[in-house]
């Protein structure tokens, strides 16, 4: 662009496909942003989903064997309707 004119009656000829130009990159980079956090987004959502089920397996393989280990509670008299 070193040969290009400089005067006047150039640049509003030239201000419209300019504006196009930067208008649709800057549109597109907009879009490929967004596109990358929205990728991002599921990603991490999918990743906490895993670490949620995870833990809660842990909890029930440890919970599970400790109905083993509580013992039986007898009542001392007999119970009630209520």
């Amino acid at each position: 662009m070193a040969d290009a004119p400089r005067s006047a009656a150039y640049r509003p000829a030239m201000n419209p496909w300019v504006i196009a130009i930067t208008v649709t990159l800057a549109t597109f980079v907009e879009r490929a942003k967004a596109q990358l956090f929205h990728l991002i987004q599921k990603q991490a959502s999918f990743l906490s989903f895993l670490d949620c089920f995870w833990m809660l397996g842990c909890a029930y393989l440890i919970g599970a064997p400790l109905v083993f280990l509580t013992r039986k509670f007898r009542s001392g008299s007999a119970g009630g309707a209520h």
